[in-house]
């Protein structure tokens, strides 16, 4: 790190030469512009991994607690005939609605809050451009459609645990 720094010389020979300005060469600068891209790349994807893990948390932990607290209407359905596999079609359903839900409100307000966002702090640096790239978006969607669509049917398999008759006496 020091010898990208350094310019390949040492800092006190200018400063006994009388110098007091350091020259570049075009190569350490870019050497110098990739470090800083590295770390600014480090901070915006470690921030991107805790926002994604503060997001599945609560989708967990709201998906969970609606399905659980519905263990009762559940219960009625299924005492007016409704079936185990019906059931889960219906929870199946919900999550991948949810989760279509959550792609299309992110798109049509992500993207544009996003590009001013970028046109706000970066408009005048040339440098910095703002581009639509779907890929993340497309490759995260059958990760959201199966964490979506799972999490209440593993929360029904809690619930389908007792007998219908139990939880139609819980109140």
């Amino acid at each position: 790190m020091e010898e990208v720094f350094s310019g390949g010389q040492d800092p006190s020979a200018y400063m006994a030469q009388g110098f007091n300005i350091r020259v570049f060469r075009s190569d350490d600068y870019l050497k110098i512009m990739n470090v800083g891209v590295i770390l600014a790349l480090v901070f915006v994807y470690g921030f991107v991994i805790l926002l994604t893990l503060v997001g599945l948390t609560n989708v967990i932990s709201t998906t969970s607690a609606n399905v659980l607290l519905r263990g009762r209407e559940f219960a009625v359905l299924q005492s007016v005939g409704m079936t185990g596999k019906q059931l889960k079609t219906m929870l199946f359903g919900e999550g991948a609605a949810y989760a279509l839900i959550t792609v299309l409100a992110s798109a049509t307000v992500g993207i544009p809050v996003s590009r001013l966002i970028v046109q706000a702090l970066a408009g005048d640096l040339w440098f910095f451009r703002w581009n639509l790239n779907l890929t993340p978006t497309l490759a995260a969607l059958p990760v959201l459609l199966t964490i979506c669509a799972a999490i209440p049917l593993i929360c029904y398999r809690f619930i389908q645990k007792t007998s219908v008759v139990e939880r139609l006496r819980v109140e």
